[in-house]
Order: C-alpha cells, then sequence, then structure tokens
C-alpha cells in the first residue's frame, strides 16, 4: 500500500525538519490525515459496516508532530477518541521501520485511574489479554502486546493496550487487500467486544486490593518528590460516579490512590492504630509501609449521600492491623475501631460522613471485601 511507505519513508526526516504540527503540508502528512481514512472509510463501507457508527481519522500530533502518527477507526457508541475505550487504529513505530493495524485501547483512560505509569500499563495489558477470551484470531495476527520501538510514555501505552493486531515491516507492505482483509478481522473483533462488554474493558480486570494498594504507595513518593497532593474541597464531596458492571462479579466503586496516599502522608507513614508498629521500608516511598483503609467501608457509598472516598475517612494501617478490621474478632476490632472513630469523627462530619459508632460497628459485623 503506497500511502504506507509515503509515511514510513518520510515522516522521520520531515518531523526532524520542522516538529510542529501544522495543517497537512507534506506528502506522508496528507497520507495520514486525508488517504489513509479515506480508504479505511471505503473499506469499512464494502465490507458491509454501518459507516455511520464510525468515526475515523488520522493524526500526526496536535501542536508538536507525535512520535507514533495513527490513523483510527472509532465506533462512536464506545468512544470517539484515542484516549478513552477501545478502537481499531494504524500505529506508526516510533523509527518507522514497521505499523501496526490493532485492535487497541486508550491508555489516557487508565492512567486516570492508576497513578502510577508502571501499573496502568501492566493493568491495561491485563485487560488486552482477558479481552482475547471474547474474540477469534488468526494464526498471523499478533495477541496483545505490539512493539512500536517506542521510547516515550505514550508509546509504550499503546504497545501495552494491544489486544489483536497485525504488523507490516517497511520492506515488505502489503497489499491493498491484505490490509482490508485484516480490517475485516479486527472490525469483526470489533464488535463482538462491544455485544460481550459494553463501552468499557477495563472491568474485565478490576483493580486488586494489592493492585490499589501498590498504586497509593506509588502515588505517595510522586506527591513527596514533586511536593503536591490531592486537593480536596471543604466540606462534603459528591458521590463518585456509579460503578460500571464487571463480567462475572459485582461492581464496585472506585478508590483514587492518590487520595490515599495523602493520607498516608498525613499520618507520617505510620499505623493510625499505634504509631509504634514496625513493618518494613517500601521500595516505592522509602517511607514505612502502610495500607490504605476506609473507616466507613466503600461498599456502604450507596447508602451515603456523599464520597466515602475522602482523606477523613481513610486510615493508614499496618498490614497487621488492616487484616483485623477485615478478618478478625468482633472484640478486637471493636477495640480498634472505638479509637479510630474518636478520632476521626469530627473529619467525617465535616464531610458529610454522619455515622454514630454502633452503625459503624455494626458494618463490621460481617465480612467486608479487601477494597474497604
Amino acid at each position: 500500500m503506497e500511502q504506507l511507505k509515503v509515511v514510513l519513508d518520510n515522516y522521520l526526516s520531515s518531523r526532524a525538519l520542522n516538529s510542529r504540527a501544522f495543517a497537512p503540508s507534506t506528502p506522508e502528512q496528507h497520507a495520514i490525515a486525508v488517504e489513509i481514512p479515506t480508504f479505511f472509510a471505503s473499506a469499512v463501507a464494502a465490507l458491509g459496516f454501518n459507516l455511520d457508527h464510525y468515526k475515523i481519522e488520522g493524526s500526526y500530533g496536535a501542536g508538536n508532530m507525535s512520535m507514533c502518527p495513527w490513523v483510527g477507526v472509532f465506533d462512536k457508541r464506545i468512544t470517539s477518541t484515542a484516549q478513552q475505550g477501545y478502537y481499531i487504529v494504524l500505529l506508526f513505530a516510533e523509527d518507522m521501520k514497521s505499523c501496526c493495524l490493532s485492535l487497541n485501547q486508550g491508555f489516557t483512560s487508565y492512567t486516570q485511574v492508576y497513578a502510577a505509569n508502571r501499573i496502568a500499563r501492566r493493568k491495561a495489558g491485563e485487560t488486552a489479554r482477558r479481552a482475547l477470551d471474547y474474540i477469534d484470531s488468526p494464526v498471523h495476527a499478533v495477541r496483545g502486546k505490539i512493539d512500536l520501538a517506542a521510547s516515550g510514555g505514550l508509546g509504550r501505552g499503546y504497545e501495552d493496550c494491544a489486544i489483536l493486531s497485525f504488523r507490516y515491516i517497511a520492506s515488505n507492505l502489503p497489499s491493498f487487500q491484505q490490509i482490508i482483509d485484516d480490517l475485516h478481522v479486527l472490525l469483526t473483533a470489533y464488535s463482538k467486544l462491544y455485544e460481550k462488554c459494553g463501552v468499557g474493558l477495563h472491568e474485565l480486570m478490576p483493580a486488586t486490593e494489592s493492585d490499589f494498594q501498590e498504586d497509593a504507595n506509588e502515588a505517595a513518593r510522586r506527591a513527596s518528590e514533586i511536593g503536591t497532593e490531592s486537593i480536596e474541597t471543604d466540606g462534603p464531596e459528591p458521590v463518585p460516579p456509579a460503578p460500571m458492571p464487571i463480567v462475572g462479579s459485582s461492581p464496585r466503586y472506585k478508590r483514587n490512590p492518590r487520595k490515599s496516599a495523602s493520607a498516608f502522608r498525613a499520618a507520617g507513614f505510620k499505623c493510625e492504630v499505634d504509631s509504634s508498629h514496625i513493618t518494613f521500608t517500601s521500595r516505592s516511598t522509602s517511607n514505612q509501609y502502610v495500607e490504605a483503609h476506609h473507616l466507613v467501608p466503600m461498599k456502604h457509598q450507596r447508602d451515603s449521600s456523599y464520597s466515602l472516598d475522602v482523606k477523613a475517612n481513610i486510615i493508614a494501617l499496618c498490614p497487621t492491623c488492616h487484616r483485623l478490621l477485615h478478618y478478625g474478632h468482633a472484640k478486637d476490632k471493636k477495640q480498634i475501631l472505638l479509637a479510630l472513630f474518636a478520632k476521626r469523627r469530627d473529619a467525617l462530619v465535616s464531610k458529610g460522613i454522619d455515622v454514630t459508632f454502633p452503625l459503624l460497628t455494626a458494618m463490621y459485623s460481617g465480612d467486608i471485601s479487601d477494597d474497604d
């Protein structure tokens, strides 16, 4: 396909001469912005898919020319942007030695959930592997992670977000028909994923308790390095968005790791039950390792008029005290809860969380989930 060759042969030199992304003025820019999108639109219609459902566009950057330009095919019922949801995209490798036609995911949506890029990339990869269970893949397709020779976070995110892809080498580019055939495979997979999973794939592999605690500690490290805190407004905060349905399990409200990180820092990375409790030095924070626990458990968010994911409700605990509140005997829990409630009662009220001690202990009378 000649348009692929034009981009692969010319993009690096064009970017070196002028790194600014203006209206298409060179052959490779025109190929990305106009010619390849036009080809994809014709192919989508010819393959029998409803073109009205799709937004097709190419990008070589906004402001500066991007390291990995792309042409996306977005099902508008799912997403219309490369930052969110999942979509089909032609991604050009940073070294311009290859490109990939890929069923991919919006990496930005992972960085909005996870404070650490490392964890965001890992969860994106886990989700991609899980999504493969719902679709068919031919033997010549790449399952999961792809190679874009990426040096930056966004390019590496594209690599890890890949679900099913076809890789084309600059020295052996495919014919128009081969690309149409591969696009057909991906469009079919795209439609099947939408039927099975709806608009979001995140909940195929929701954050585990281990993921969350690791991410909260990583967020605390970053906040310490750059001297920032998670900003909270005075007074009660609105209820967070309702959780999306999770395939095979119950939906859960998401917790913000940055807010837990702020609670860690406020506690001086010490257990708030007893500051003399010693754990170990966290490799993320270089401080004592602690874990976040919501005093009023997050599973009760539906019963609250305001957010429970606020610093006033987040306790820093050593792992032993944390496990005790989840799995200990009622009499042992009650002693700790009484001390923590006395410390946080006024702060909870200021956030609209008006809970009595008898009600709090009742919340702990049965099992509580790990993500509370």
